[in-house]
């Protein structure tokens, strides 16, 4: 049990890190959109 809650939380923690990443590189693509 506590090793699938611990794997659960490490695979909610690297969606929202991956969904951060991918929020972060669309932004500067927009940015830099804008720019040209």
């Amino acid at each position: 049990m506590g090793y699938r809650a611990r794997e659960h939380i490490i695979t909610l923690a690297n969606s929202k890190h991956q969904h951060r990443l991918t929020s972060i590189s669309a932004r500067q693509l927009s940015f830099s959109n804008l720019t040209t």
